[in-house]
């Protein structure tokens, strides 16, 4: 029901770790406070970590020069317990401000299975503690503040990011706003019941609402959502923003390799570990009913001459697995949202590594995606408007998807489809 911290401090020394907590509480900062180790027995996962104040010394072994010892209690913290999925950045809460390269060279190069720190920022304890050991929290907040000024395009990111989730608290608020009317005696759990229903309904279909509850009204309130995103103001002002973008960069063309993993970032999307191939999008590998000799049978072209003459590839070769026959779900999204009965279309296409991809003019028929990024290596997808394939839903159901296309680039392809099929061509005499 809650969400998981964003903001964790941990520290060996109960006064330390308090006087932090409390300097972050003062400035409207929520933060769980961790004592190392009295409290890691009872901890759950953080995934959603953004900000880890960390103390460096967290353990009585080893040595303030030898620091093995403290750098992999801190990564194990991480590793073990936190298991953040990131981005994230580790403020070194120390005496041994130095340190914090150290650190940083460490988590990248010794975690495992958890996301690294986009970055370790040193604060000095010692400048923040007088004789008595009280802390100065002021100084500290301003300071932890001034950090956000050494990566202003993390902080801007951020920014965003609370800008999304105050949406989605937004579009929440929206559908319990309903339930408020106070013109029955009905109870407000009751309505809001009633209206989660009627949501999912009116996505899916009554037939389906019931097979998954969540994608239901997931499906509803995806377009309430995405219209309060797209005017997103800035809760903090410009401010954030003014430092964003170096001016010195602006004029700096992106690598290759930046272009794919952009693209992926943008138009590819990862299978889970439900998805299967009926899912609208879905990009999944050629049936075996489809392979040797039915692929003559049912496209009319050996691979080799199909992959040169309609799929733009320049030197294909059989049996490859760089080369990728593959079929692309394009279900309408109507039909794909209220399950309508009937065949799966699909399309045929061919995913390939960038540099197979010919020169010159393809054909009108063939729909090419922008240059992406696959464990490594960059490709494109062909897909061609001359060879729809029909797949049950079952047999769709059957086959785990490569990848699948996220909405925007799925709909630039079917629209592509859809403009060649229902090209008009006249009889002239020239």
């Amino acid at each position: 029901m809650f969400t998981s911290p964003r903001v964790v401090a941990i520290d060996d020394i109960a006064g330390h770790l308090q006087a932090l907590v409390n300097g972050l509480h003062q400035q409207g900062v929520g933060c769980l406070p961790i004592q190392y180790p009295d409290d890691l027995s009872n901890l759950k996962a953080c995934p959603n970590l953004r900000v880890l104040f960390a103390d460096l010394h967290l353990t009585d072994g080893g040595t303030s020069e030898d620091s093995a010892v403290h750098l992999n209690a801190i990564g194990g913290l991480i590793e073990e317990v936190l298991k953040p999925l990131g981005p994230y950045f580790v403020v070194l809460w120390t005496r041994y401000p130095e340190q914090a390269d150290a650190l940083m060279e460490h988590l990248e190069t010794e975690l495992k299975g958890v996301a690294t720190p986009f970055s370790v920022f040193p604060l000095d304890k010692g400048k923040y503690y007088n004789a008595s050991d009280e802390l100065d929290s002021e100084k500290l907040i301003q300071d932890i503040a001034a950090l956000s000024n050494m990566f202003p395009q993390f902080s801007a990111l951020l920014d965003w990011e609370d800008h999304v989730l105050g949406a989605a608290g937004d579009t929440v608020a929206s559908v319990l706003d309903l339930a408020k009317v106070e013109q029955d005696k009905e109870d407000r759990k009751t309505r809001v019941s009633r209206l989660l229903y009627k949501l999912a309904e009116a996505a899916v279909g009554e037939q389906h609402v019931n097979d998954n509850r969540f994608h239901a009204v997931n499906e509803a309130l995806l377009p309430v959502l995405a219209d309060r995103m797209a005017f997103l103001e800035s809760r903090s002002g410009d401010a954030v923003w003014q430092d964003a973008f170096d001016p010195q960069v602006h004029n700096q063309n992106l690598s290759s390799q930046e272009v794919s993993r952009l693209n992926r970032m943008v138009h590819i999307a990862s299978p889970s570990v439900d998805s299967d191939g009926s899912e609208r999008g879905a990009v999944v590998s050629l049936p075996m009913r489809f392979i040797g000799w039915h692929f003559i049978e049912e496209f009319a072209f050996e691979e080799a001459r199909l992959a040169w003459e309609e799929f733009f590839c320049s030197s294909y070769q059989w049996n490859n697995p760089q080369f990728r026959w593959v079929l692309v779900q394009v279900q309408p999204a109507c039909d794909y949202a209220l399950s309508r009965p009937g065949t799966t279309p699909f399309y045929l296409g061919l995913d390939l590594p960038a540099q197979e991809q010919r020169t010159g003019r393809a054909r009108e028929s063939l729909w090419r995606s922008p240059r992406y990024d696959y464990n490594g290596v960059e490709r494109f997808l062909h897909v061609s408007a001359r060879f729809p394939v029909s797949l049950s839903n079952y047999e769709a159901k059957g086959i785990r998807p490569i990848y699948r296309l996220r909405e925007q680039i799925l709909e630039n392809l079917i629209q592509h489809l859809h403009s060649y099929g229902s090209r008009l061509g006249i009889m002239s005499f020239r």
